[in-house]
């Protein structure tokens, strides 16, 4: 009994928990990113874009107070405004009176663009449009001309031709002939004489047809006819 009494006391066990809280404090600190001390600000007017009447102080002190306000100006600060009126020059001209715009941004550059491009199309319309009708209507003529001549030169020989065989014909008749001499004023013009020869009966039937074409036709029925009397008398 002893020992088991022994063994329960060496078994025994003891356990503690001891927990330590610490304080804890946040502060949190925010510093300016910066501090402005004083301020300075200058405005130049253009003399050139002044209103009626010019920069006058009282248009200033609008401009001031204008500018004051945009830039928080505060004179306990000891911030300073400095209006000023200047006359201006042109940013694209130099001292030496040189354009110093690129070329692609003059307007005087572009102005003469659009004379070129217009000039360009005015040319091309004439080389592209305009000459061939032009060269067209002279190959027309030109064509023409030929053909017009070939048919008077064929007329004239059927005429030459038809003269022959109606002088051929009509060789037997009076001479001194006179032709239709009631209807123009043409017709104390005569045939020559039969027995003259062909280049003059010729000629002078040519000469008729010139002045009155009209009288040739009639002529020459009249002679159609009279050799067909000539031929079947009655």
């Amino acid at each position: 009994q002893a020992d088991n009494a022994n063994q329960a006391a060496t078994s025994l066990r003891k356990e503690s928990n001891r927990q330590l809280d610490y304080d804890q404090s946040i502060t949190h600190v925010k510093h300016a990113p910066f501090s402005l001390r004083q301020q300075s600000i200058a405005v130049v007017l253009n003399a050139a874009v002044a209103p009626e009447g010019g920069w006058t102080p009282e248009a200033r002190e609008e401009l001031a107070a204008m500018v004051k306000s945009a830039v928080g100006f505060n004179q306990a600060r000891g911030d300073l405004l400095t209006l000023s009126v200047f006359p201006f020059t042109d940013a694209s001209i130099n001292g030496a009176g040189e354009d110093l715009l690129p070329w692609w941004e003059n307007t005087k550059v572009h102005d003469l663009a659009k004379l070129g491009v217009f000039a360009l199309i005015s040319l091309l319309l004439l080389l592209m449009v305009v000459r061939p009708a032009v060269r067209s209507l002279s190959q027309r003529n030109q064509a023409a001309l030929p053909a017009v001549a070939e048919g008077d030169d064929q007329l004239a020989l059927h005429a030459e031709r038809a003269a022959e065989r109606l002088l051929a014909r009509v060789g037997d008749d009076a001479p001194g002939a006179t032709i239709l001499g009631e209807l123009s004023p043409l017709s104390e013009i005569r045939l020559p004489a039969p027995g003259s020869g062909l280049e003059l009966q010729i000629e002078h039937l040519q000469m008729l047809a010139k002045n009155d074409p009209e009288r040739v036709s009639e002529v020459i029925k009249q002679w159609i006819g009279r050799n067909e009397r000539d031929l079947n008398p009655a």
